[in-house]
């Protein structure tokens, strides 16, 4: 479950830019709202000289967080590969004529210093961006016992950004996860939205990515084998909720 980031080509990146525009291309944003990861979906919608108008996006949570300055992380898919950048919100009103008779508003965010393009995975990975904030609990130190968190074992709840049957993607504050390195073993615990049961898996931690001017990182887990709990019947029931929500999906695009 390893990913690795290549940066574009500064040449490329306009050009990249002006064909996610013109296509309105989907794009999923992450940001930081008061101490808690807040996702949402919006489109492309046009090019400026110095600014990417994009549509007001949907946010997860409550209110609007989004306000001048403010840093997000911008996912996006084109042509069967991922990318992504980092910037900031310009103006939290705008507008754009998209055709003669329709203006729609929008976000300006800057222009993005660099594009990376993402390596593609082996495993679908659900984005949970619909969602509102899914907790999950890190336990940190020696193996649980029982399901029980160990003695002096530091616990943490930080957001889950996205999840695959082979791993999660989650956001940390960087203090907290300062002293990690990858091949680190971890004790998730969560619970996911319609399902019953809490998830408790061993995991390892594969790669670290700090936030460039955000006290924050995104790490990511790579679930494994674990002889105290039926990690196997876990599995099969996180990939029946990644089968049920892209279901609904689905069912959601047909709509529009």
């Amino acid at each position: 479950m390893s990913s690795f980031t290549t940066a574009i080509p500064t040449e490329e990146q306009l050009e990249l830019l002006r064909q996610v525009c013109a296509r309105n291309t989907p794009l999923e944003l992450h940001i930081q709202a008061n101490k808690q990861l807040v996702t949402g979906r919006s489109r492309f919608l046009e090019l400026r000289d110095e600014a990417i108008c994009i549509d007001q996006p949907r946010m997860g949570g409550e209110g609007k967080p989004l306000r001048e300055r403010q840093i997000v992380l911008v996912h996006f898919l084109l042509s069967g590969t991922r990318y992504s950048f980092e910037t900031r919100v310009r103006r939290v009103h705008c507008s754009v004529q998209l055709n003669q008779q329709l203006r729609v508003p929008g976000v300006s965010l800057g222009v993005p210093p660099s594009i990376k393009e993402q390596q593609r995975r082996t495993d679908f990975r659900l984005s949970l961006a619909s969602h509102a904030k899914i907790d999950i609990i890190v336990h940190t130190g020696s193996p649980l016992n029982g399901g029980s968190a160990p003695a002096k074992t530091k616990v943490l709840r930080p957001g889950i950004i996205n999840i695959s049957c082979g791993g999660m993607c989650v956001l940390f504050d960087l203090g907290d996860s300062k002293p990690w390195q990858s091949g680190d073993i971890f004790f998730l615990s969560f619970q996911l939205p319609e399902v019953s049961d809490r998830f408790l898996f061993m995991a390892e931690l594969r790669h670290k990515r700090p936030i460039e001017r955000r006290e924050n990182c995104v790490i990511g887990f790579k679930f494994l084998p674990w002889s105290l709990v039926p990690t196997q019947k876990q599995l099969v029931e996180v990939t029946k909720f990644i089968a049920t929500e892209q279901r609904k999906q689905l069912r959601n695009k047909s709509k529009r």
